[in-house]
């Protein structure tokens, strides 16, 4: 199914960036419901960017994440993926839906071939609110 975004398709049109964000690399199209989230975002003049998401579900194969790339200069300087805890993720999982309809999540932080403890999120909840942070250090060229 090209073109849908996500698992089991391509997040990929061809489109060529304008440059806005990354000069050159192939722009994502959005899903038809528009569920996988895909945007991007600039830092303040202190290199710190905030977002308001909801929490990342998971898929057949891998673990809890969230995929980033950072852009320095409108050229990508990293891509990554940061993770949540296996507790915290299980305690959303139980406790809100729909998470809580979909059950038997099999693929852990330890499991996932892909995952990497560098990009584990400090995360903790408060009134029902996740809140996630990471520290991000990349070498200008």
């Amino acid at each position: 199914m090209a073109g849908t975004g996500g698992p089991g398709g391509t997040d990929r049109d061809g489109t060529v960036s304008d440059g806005a964000y990354s000069s050159g690399d192939r722009e994502s199209t959005p899903s038809d419901a528009k569920t996988y989230l895909r945007g991007a975002q600039p830092t303040d003049a202190d290199g710190i960017v905030r977002f308001t998401s909801i929490y990342p579900g998971w898929y057949r194969g891998r673990t809890v994440h969230i995929h980033l790339r950072v852009h320095l200069n409108k050229t990508t300087a990293r891509t990554s993926q940061l993770y949540f805890d296996d507790g915290l993720s299980d305690e959303v999982f139980a406790a809100h839906s729909p998470y809580d309809g979909h059950p038997n999540r099999a693929t852990r932080n330890a499991n996932d071939g892909i995952y990497d403890a560098t990009g584990l999120l400090k995360a903790g909840q408060s009134g029902g609110t996740v809140y996630a942070a990471v520290n991000l250090g990349i070498t200008a060229k």
